[in-house]
């Protein structure tokens, strides 16, 4: 024990950014949950799809959605999720699996936003349209 605190003592900066980086990962890992999102991978939203019923929104700015999203996704504006959730209102009951930038907290909000205008199953596709292309899952431009 005292050879780990004279470590400690000896590499505090290394010890320090090792807690930082520790609280950082933490953070990441429970970002999802706190949103009250369910993270899928792209064979689980094929799952979904497929058997539950499932609709797919893509967040992601207009010009990237026409470049290429999975199909049958429907765009919305993630900055009017208010007008978004009557335009979804038919999906309220079935799983709803947003689709957006894998970094930063957009596609949280977005279904923190969802989830609060009574939808009732609202997912997040991890790592986005990259994981989906990366999958080899089928994609339509337009």
């Amino acid at each position: 024990m005292s050879e780990l605190l004279s470590f400690f003592a000896e590499h505090w900066v290394l010890s320090l950014l090792f807690v930082l980086l520790f609280l950082y990962l933490i953070n990441l890992e429970t970002q999802g949950k706190v949103a009250g999102a369910n993270q899928v991978t792209p064979a689980e939203l094929v799952a979904c799809l497929n058997h539950k019923n499932g609709h797919v929104v893509d967040i992601r700015p207009k010009e990237d959605f026409l470049a290429g999203h999975i199909v049958g996704a429907q765009h919305i504006d993630a900055n009017d999720m208010d007008k978004a959730a009557k335009r979804l209102s038919k999906h309220r009951t079935h799983p709803v699996v947003l689709c957006g930038p894998d970094k930063g907290k957009l596609l949280h909000d977005c279904a923190t936003a969802l989830r609060k205008l009574d939808f009732s199953d609202v997912r997040v596709l991890s790592g986005g349209m990259d994981a989906w292309e990366l999958a080899g899952m089928p994609s339509e431009k337009g």
